[in-house]
């Protein structure tokens, strides 16, 4: 009976040990899918990698134009690809698959669901001035984060007198990224331009001062 009784414990441990294993040392496919461009649908300019390629969080993958911007859309995780699902001259829109990327273990599973909420944050903070701007008199319009330390204003589409809504594009702001059309987190109007075409700008930067009144700038913060 005791030579019974102890193999029933070497069983347990061989089927324990296999379990484990395989979920610290397992591989995921994880799908890269388009964030929120700010537009309905869009098209693939370019594809910058390749089956195989070994590329890291944040590294651009493709180029979509739309007729607003042309943006970089990056990897939200590290790995190799897989596969592409998507074709130059494609037409996608917010969830579409455009890679399948294979990473390194379970570890990094959540890691697609903090990248596209970074993405979608850099996209919202063109409008999020609104909810601290909202005040009654002069609101100044600053430079959103672009992505990138330095742009260019391509051009200048108000004028001094003008009267704006929420949300309407003021200038078109261009980078080595990209090219931004930047709105007015208000309605009023514009009192003073502070930049000029082909002029150098950064983050925080004062592009125009806007005349408020009442509660005219309040319809602006629910969007943000």
């Amino acid at each position: 009976e005791a030579p019974k009784a102890e193999a029933k414990p070497v069983e347990a441990e061989t089927k324990a040990q296999p379990a484990a294993a395989p979920t610290a040392t397992a591989s995921q496919v994880v799908d890269v899918k388009v964030p929120d461009i700010g537009v309905e649908k869009a098209l693939v300019a370019e594809v910058l990698v390749k089956v195989g390629d070994q590329i890291e969080p944040e590294q651009s993958i493709v180029v979509v134009e739309s007729d607003k911007a042309t943006v970089e859309v990056p990897s939200s995780v590290a790995g190799i690809v897989e596969a592409i699902q998507i074709k130059e001259g494609d037409s996608i829109k917010e969830g579409v698959v455009l890679v399948q990327v294979k990473t390194e273990s379970a570890a990094t599973s959540s890691e697609p669901q903090a990248a596209p909420a970074q993405t979608e944050a850099s996209v919202a903070t063109i409008e999020a001035p609104a909810a601290s701007n909202t005040s009654t008199g002069n609101v100044e319009i600053e430079v959103p984060d672009l992505g990138v330390e330095k742009a260019i204003v391509s051009e200048i589409l108000v004028n001094v007198g003008d009267r704006v809504e929420a949300q309407q594009s003021l200038c078109v702001v261009e980078s080595d990224k990209a090219s931004v059309e930047v709105p007015s987190s208000v309605a009023g109007i514009v009192k003073a331009i502070h930049v000029s075409a082909n002029q150098e700008v950064r983050q925080g930067v004062a592009l125009a001062t806007i005349e408020v009144s009442g509660q005219a700038a309040a319809p602006a913060a629910p969007k943000a």
